[in-house]
């Protein structure tokens, strides 16, 4: 499949059944430090293509695996999602054949726009995300397309959307230790959030590899300080753990083109494969060997875990 991956063991969504609009290559308005699909140039210009194309897809998959359908469908992957402009109609036509909910996960540098914000309207879930409370750390740490870096217009993007959305609104703060991990970062972003008003905030990490060696992960004792600032409304996002569902028909050619996908969207380990596809481990290393000796992945050491990536053709 070119558009749908997964599902994936997500954080914050359990099993996540994925969909990457720009399969091909990053395609986004930032360039983060931390970045788990790589670094690349940040881009400024919406694409567009037939939506139907995508739908095709999911039903397929939804028809193939009806006995364990995923907790969410979430527009992730390779780039920043809003910048698909027929976006809103896709989300209307995965609402006329499921009832999983729909999570947008978007950096939110779209949202000044009323026509992204109208998009955005029709998913159940918008995660939007704040990583620096002053433009000097914006810069620094989502490193914008200049047409983006307008520090004041994005938080008012965010705040508008804020005001008119009427699903669950959820804020990500992704830390990054010694760029946003200073109290007066922390009292700059509590200013933010403040003006924001999300439901939630779910204060991340880096996890997973990351595009800059130096974007490291916070400390156990940054997330407590940015969590005691901002009270109850924040919530430390936690490992995910499969519940035991079993994917129908994942095995064979099937099973290796799903293993090749995920892991060429971002590196996992054996274990996060192994809960998001409900496949046992041994399985999974036997298969991962044989794909390794095909010259398709490769394995790598990142804070004391091995990852597997795909090989780019």
């Amino acid at each position: 499949m070119k558009y749908i991956f997964g599902p994936v063991p997500s954080r914050r969504f359990g099993r996540s059944l994925g969909i990457d609009l720009f399969p091909k290559q990053k395609y986004c308005t930032f360039n983060c430090v931390y970045c788990e699909v790589g670094t690349g140039t940040p881009k400024k210009d919406l694409i567009d293509f037939d939506y139907r194309v995508v739908l095709k897809e999911l039903k397929e998959w939804l028809i193939k695996n009806h006995k364990a359908l995923p907790d969410f469908i979430t527009f992730a992957g390779s780039g920043e999602p809003t910048l698909y402009k027929s976006l809103g109609d896709l989300i209307k036509g995965i609402k006329e054949i499921t009832h999983i909910p729909v999570v947008i996960l978007t950096n939110g540098s779209l949202l000044f726009k009323k026509e992204i914000r109208e998009n955005c309207k029709q998913c159940n879930y918008l995660v939007p995300s704040l990583d620096a409370g002053t433009e000097k750390t914006f810069l620094k740490i989502n490193r914008p397309h200049r047409e983006f870096s307008d520090y004041n217009r994005y938080v008012n993007g965010l705040i508008e959307m804020r005001k008119e959305f009427k699903g669950h609104y959820l804020l990500e703060v992704l830390l990054v230790e010694g760029i946003n991990t200073t109290e007066e970062e922390f009292l700059h972003i509590k200013e933010k959030i403040d003006l924001i008003k999300p439901d939630k905030v779910q204060i991340n990490t880096v996890f997973r590899p990351p595009a800059e060696g130096f974007a490291k992960s916070a400390s156990e004792e940054s997330i407590n300080k940015l969590k005691n600032i901002l009270g109850d409304i924040a919530e430390p996002v936690k490992y995910y753990s499969s519940n035991g569902s079993v994917i129908e028909h994942l095995k064979g050619e099937l099973l290796k083109e799903v293993v090749l996908k995920t892991v060429g969207i971002r590196p996992c380990t054996i274990q996060e494969l192994s809960d998001s596809l409900s496949i046992n481990t041994s399985k999974l290393k036997s298969l991962v060997k044989k794909l390794e000796k095909d010259g398709l992945i490769e394995f790598f050491e990142y804070n004391g875990e091995t990852h597997i990536k795909r090989i780019k053709d």
